[in-house]
């Protein structure tokens, strides 16, 4: 997939420029902290929030994730809107459709109701190993093809790995595809992809950034 860029960006600090429509980063950079980086050049100019409408101070800006990170959401510029500190908390898991119609309901207890009828549908979608995010986003990818750069080096590491341990022992499946560029490279998913390396799992699901491309 493509990821949505800006038109110019002088990279914040980082080891970054975009050539021909390609986002180019050193191996280094870390990715997350880029894409949000991306995501208010893009989006963020007026900040006002996406969801309320009520003019935020640029230091209150929050970044949310349109399709939840908990049901496969990726921290990608197409999957971020700038929003309040409220509305982001209030949203929860919600995407942005359901949130939008939580707003609209008039009642407290309509929109109760409404947050566990979807919390009802999110688990019945982890029990069918089915993520909230469009099947176009998604390609098969070997993990023996996966190229890494990252080591585990701290305690707080392993703790990651554990949880996707957990999620992926309850549900046999991975919470999140993992995110690479264009020629394979890993950007996100870490520890997704070492556990599947040492459980020989033998492809994980993924989202091809081919508009984005890593150098040394």
């Amino acid at each position: 997939m493509i990821m949505d860029l800006p038109k110019n960006f002088k990279g914040n600090g980082y080891d970054v420029f975009i050539e021909n429509g390609i986002l180019k980063l050193n191996k280094r950079v870390p990715f997350r902290k880029l894409v949000y980086s991306l995501t208010y050049e893009l989006k963020g100019g007026k900040h006002r929030c996406l969801y309320c409408n009520r003019t935020v101070s640029y230091n209150k800006v929050t970044l949310d994730h349109i399709f939840p990170q908990d049901m496969g959401g990726p921290t990608i510029t197409n999957n971020l809107l700038p929003c309040c500190k409220k509305c982001n908390s209030e949203k929860s898991n919600l995407t942005s459709k359901e949130y939008k119609f939580f707003l609209s309901l008039d009642s407290k207890k309509e929109k109760r109701q409404f947050f566990k009828k979807v919390q009802r549908e999110k688990n019945w979608l982890r029990e069918l190993n089915l993520y909230q995010i469009p099947n176009e986003w998604l390609s098969e990818h070997e993990v023996s093809h996966i190229l890494l750069f990252m080591q585990l080096d701290n305690p707080e590491d392993y703790q990651k790995y554990k949880r996707v341990k957990e999620f992926y022992e309850k549900y046999h499946y991975f919470q999140k595809p993992i995110i690479i560029d264009k020629n394979g490279f890993l950007l996100d998913g870490y520890y997704i992809v070492i556990y599947a390396k040492n459980h020989n799992i033998p492809s994980l699901k993924a989202i091809e950034l081919e508009n984005v491309e890593v150098f040394f």
